[in-house]
C-alpha cells in the first residue's frame, strides 16, 4: 500500500501535498492529464470505477477506507474561528451603542458586551479608536505602561487584562 504511494507520488515528481484541498487539486489533475481536459467527465469516470471495484475488492476497500480517515482527519484538524459579528449582541444598545458612537470607552463595552466578548469587540475597531480607549484606561491606571501603540494585538491585549481582567 505504502509502495503504491509512493510509486504515485514518484510518477507525477512532487511529494503527496498535506492539505486535504491540495491533495483534491493534484488528484483532480492527474485526473485529468491521464483522462482527458474535461474535468468533471474524469472525476465521475473515477467514482464510477472506484464504486465498481468497491464491490468486490476488499484490499482497495481498504485502502480507500484509509485515504478516507487521513483526509477525515485533516478537515476536522483545524477548528474554524467563530466570525467576528457572531460574538457580539445582534442589535447594540444603552452603554454599547453609545461607545461605538462616540469615543470608545472599553468599560462601556465591558457593560454592553460582557467578558468574553469584549476582545472580539475590540478587534472590529480601527487602530485610532483603539488608542483613543488605551488612553482612558491608561487614565484610571496612570501606573500601568503599554508595550506598543503601533500594535492592534497589543492595544487589545492591554484594555482586555486591565478592563476585564487577566485570563479573558
Amino acid at each position: 500500500m505504502a509502495e503504491r504511494r509512493t510509486r504515485t507520488a514518484q510518477v507525477v515528481g512532487q511529494p503527496k501535498p498535506k492539505s486535504a484541498t491540495a491533495r483534491n487539486s493534484l488528484a483532480t489533475q492527474q485526473l485529468v492529464s491521464t483522462l482527458g481536459t474535461d474535468k468533471k467527465a474524469a472525476v465521475t469516470a473515477a467514482l464510477e470505477t472506484v464504486n465498481e471495484r468497491l464491490a468486490w475488492d476488499r484490499a482497495f476497500e481498504q485502502s480507500l477506507r484509509q485515504r478516507y480517515d487521513e483526509l477525515a482527519a485533516l478537515a476536522t484538524s483545524k477548528p474554524k474561528a467563530a466570525p467576528r459579528s457572531a460574538s457580539k449582541p445582534a442589535l447594540a444598545s444603552g452603554p454599547a451603542q453609545r461607545a461605538t458612537l462616540e469615543k470608545l470607552d472599553p468599560y462601556q463595552l465591558l457593560e454592553g458586551f460582557g467578558r468574553d466578548h469584549l476582545r472580539a469587540a475590540l478587534a472590529d475597531t480601527t487602530q485610532r479608536r483603539l488608542r483613543s480607549a488605551v488612553d482612558v484606561v491608561q487614565a484610571r491606571h496612570p501606573t500601568t505602561k503599554l508595550p506598543n501603540r503601533n500594535r492592534n494585538e497589543d492595544m487589545i491585549d492591554y484594555i482586555v487584562t486591565h478592563v476585564a481582567g487577566p485570563g479573558y
